[in-house]
């Protein structure tokens, strides 16, 4: 049997945990660094970031890959340079070792993905609607007029049954 090696057009759920579960997302000035270094870790190796959700102690994402995307190397750079920051600004591990992925399937709904790491400040009791968190996004795909594209459901051909 192959072992997957994480390169190519896949989606995968994310979820990173801080070290000891600090709260180092309570820091708007932090959130707003690791969103720039998670942007560009994404251009770098052709991810798209679909859902975001950074809360107190742990971070949920949702990313679509290309045929060349190599999610090892995304993971540890956006690691490395958010956990150097950290370190160099607080003096402290950011982060725990390794992280929680999830590869999703081709039948599987991307929205719903999405919508579960929106939804998960609404489960926290942080706010009612997931809109009113500010560390959730990005924010053209959260709201019910969102774009369509947010599944990897082969379209169904014209005049074909649901059935």
């Amino acid at each position: 049997m192959t072992s997957f090696d994480y390169t190519g057009a896949f989606a995968y759920t994310l979820t990173l945990n801080t070290a000891n579960a600090i709260r180092a997302f309570d820091e708007p000035e932090f959130v707003e660094q690791c969103l720039r270094v998670l942007a560009e870790a994404g251009q770098l190796q052709g991810f798209e970031i679909r859902a975001y959700c950074f809360m107190p102690d742990h971070v949920h994402l949702l990313v679509i890959g290309s045929e060349q995307s190599e999610l090892i190397p995304f993971m540890k750079r956006f690691k490395q340079l958010t956990a150097h920051w950290y370190k160099h600004v607080r003096g402290a591990v950011l982060w725990q070792r390794s992280y929680y992925d999830r590869v999703l399937r081709r039948e599987e709904d991307i929205g719903g993905a999405a919508d579960y790491i929106w939804d998960n400040p609404v489960r926290a009791g942080v706010v009612e609607d997931r809109r009113d968190y500010c560390w959730s996004g990005p924010r053209e795909f959260m709201g019910p007029d969102r774009p369509e594209g947010l599944s990897l459901r082969s379209p169904r051909p014209a005049g074909a049954s649901r059935g």
